[in-house]
């Protein structure tokens, strides 16, 4: 997975998610269907950064939660194991125990990207697979140093533009 790779995913998924919702087309939904079957044929989400990862995150969260009643039964399976196996596995190990990464309770713009994932992704599978809850509570709390940057005025450090992109 490359930033490039993953932010294509990312883009497709949300868009081609988004348009079938919209007008039902099925070739959409078949497109979407396609790249989220080759998506959870990974083995891994990691990318060098974990910004690649967070991407791979955001587009499978918004893929089955938008397509998810239009899935097979077999084709949810098969994205709540990738879900599981890459998706919320990756972001457990990013947590590590007492040793997190060191973007996940910084003040950056890599807190919001990374944890903003890790939020979609479990909440994507709320109630479905054991694994969600605990890592859609890490990720909440994980937010308060970069939601505290904002203080006091909702300025960021980084500039504007970091800001819109931590923030979609």
């Amino acid at each position: 997975v490359t930033r490039k790779s993953s932010h294509e995913f990312r883009e497709e998924i949300t868009t081609l998610a988004f348009a079938y919702r919209l007008c039902g087309d099925k070739a959409l939904l078949e497109a979407a269907a396609r790249r989220m079957e080759s998506a959870c044929a990974l083995r891994s989400w990691k990318g060098p950064e974990f910004l690649d990862t967070a991407n791979m995150l955001y587009g499978v969260a918004f893929g089955y939660d938008w397509l998810r009643e239009f899935m097979t039964e077999d084709q949810a399976a098969s994205v709540r194991k990738a879900i599981v196996g890459a998706g919320l596995t990756a972001v457990a190990e990013a947590y590590g125990g007492e040793k997190p990464a060191w973007w996940v309770r910084s003040s950056i713009n890599w807190n919001l990207g990374g944890n903003g994932g890790a939020i979609l992704l479990a909440l994507s599978v709320l109630g479905e697979v054991s694994e969600a809850a605990p890592i859609l509570q890490a990720a909440l709390s994980n937010l308060e140093p970069a939601l505290s940057a904002l203080e006091p005025d909702g300025g960021w450090a980084e500039g504007s533009e970091y800001l819109l992109y931590s923030m979609i």
